[in-house]
């Protein structure tokens, strides 16, 4: 059996709902390599992006066993996704049993939680250590050695390039965060538990987009006032707002929300515009509304940037 080598931060499951065109099993999407200096606009099969070679997998265990990342979040998490789907953009589903909600908010946290973010934040501190820790060597003489406060040796970089050590680095916290993601995971969701979720279905000219990074957050996930954002189609987001009586008194209902016209493409650009914020490499959607939400993005930080100046 062929192991999950290149392996989606973002799964199909979920990029399928944004699709502008099906060919016989393949499904595609307009793409836009956010980092691309041409930022030319791809039609690809879904199968092809949101994917990082061996990104679940770890590497000191067993071969059996060192992709039981990838095979977790595809039965207990993916595997779930088509009823959650089916539930949300449903006007008529409304109340919901407690089991379903927290599978919604696994998803949605999980979504969060399973892409590079927290392995590059952890990088992007560790990388500083490791280049002080050259530069004291060639300047001091000093052992390229990292210790704790305690001193316990953290890390030995004797016998390493600095492009070496610092590759090796972002492994090591790439696999630490995973680890840690599936560890928050029920946690979180345990703490969300009593959020309530709202879908609000967008009737305009333009569509929604996504990308790598696909869930927006206004705090830390474990803030108890933190809200997410999540598209899951072209014309629709589900909100997950703290816990409001005022709001409604049953936390299991799902709230609906409808707009058309020129207020839901406003909203519809706010969100669009949010995606090509956050996203890592990868905006995918329609090739209108990608082009739309980055021109006007490009053109809020031009002129963000003149006022600076």
């Amino acid at each position: 059996m062929n192991e999950p080598i290149g392996q989606h931060v973002v799964p199909r499951c979920y990029l399928q709902n944004f699709s502008v065109e099906k060919r016989k099993d393949a499904v595609f999407v307009d793409v836009l390599l956010n980092k691309s200096k041409d930022q030319k606009i791809h039609r690809q099969d879904i199968k092809n992006i949101c994917k990082i070679r061996e990104f679940y997998t770890f590497d000191h265990l067993p071969e059996n066993e060192k992709r039981w990342l990838e095979k977790y979040y595809s039965r207990h998490i993916e595997s779930l996704y088509h009823d959650i789907y089916k539930t949300l953009v449903d006007p008529k589903a409304e109340i919901i049993s407690e089991e379903l909600k927290m599978k919604i908010l696994a998803y949605i946290i999980a979504q969060e939680l399973r892409t590079p973010k927290l392995g590059d934040a952890i990088t992007s501190i560790t990388t500083r250590t490791i280049e002080y820790a050259f530069l004291a060597n060639q300047q001091l003489g000093v052992e390229r050695k990292i210790y704790s406060e305690d001193g316990a040796l953290l890390l030995n970089l004797e016998g390493k390039t600095l492009g070496d050590a610092i590759k090796e680095d972002k492994k090591s916290n790439r696999q630490i965060a995973n680890a840690e993601a599936v560890k928050r995971l029920k946690q979180i969701a345990d703490l969300k538990s009593s959020y309530h979720i709202m879908v609000t279905k967008y009737a305009g000219k333009s569509g929604l987009i996504s990308s790598d990074r696909p869930v927006h957050t206004d705090s830390s996930l474990y803030s108890p006032s933190c809200k997410l954002t999540f598209p899951i189609d072209r014309n629709h987001v589900v909100s997950l707002y703290p816990y409001d009586a005022e709001i409604d008194l049953d936390p299991l209902k799902i709230l609906r929300l409808d707009y058309d016209g020129q207020m839901a493409d406003m909203f519809v650009l706010t969100y669009n515009m949010l995606q090509v914020e956050n996203a890592d490499m990868f905006l995918y959607g329609q090739k209108d509304d990608i082009t739309y939400a980055y021109s006007r993005y490009q053109g809020l930080k031009e002129k963000d940037k003149s006022q600076k100046a």
